[in-house]
């Protein structure tokens, strides 16, 4: 659904949490919350609005060299997952 150009956003009253080495978003709507493994809060984190697909894939390829196909499938995969869940939607990129 998202192309590399789609900017991940998180919807109003979406938030994560931390809490005993977990990591959670929470969904005060639909009073859900989805379990994070360390690299999709990572990506979440990384999904403010204000970068797209490749800008976030660039970002994580710099601190790991060499995986970018990896990381892109990561993304990708992530990013898709949490839009089906309701926590990310897509914008344009923010103006400056």
């Amino acid at each position: 659904m998202a192309d590399e150009s789609s900017v991940p956003t998180p919807p109003r009253g979406v938030r994560m949490h931390a809490m005993d080495g977990e990591t959670l978003i929470y969904r005060h709507a639909t009073m859900k919350a989805i379990y994070l493994n360390d690299t999709a809060a990572v990506i979440w984190q990384l999904c403010d609005g204000g970068r797209s697909i490749k800008e976030i894939v660039d970002i994580l390829a710099e601190a790991y060299p060499g995986e970018r196909d990896e990381l892109a499938a990561d993304v990708n995969e992530t990013v898709e997952r949490l839009y089906r869940e309701g926590a990310l939607s897509f914008g344009p990129p923010e103006s400056d």
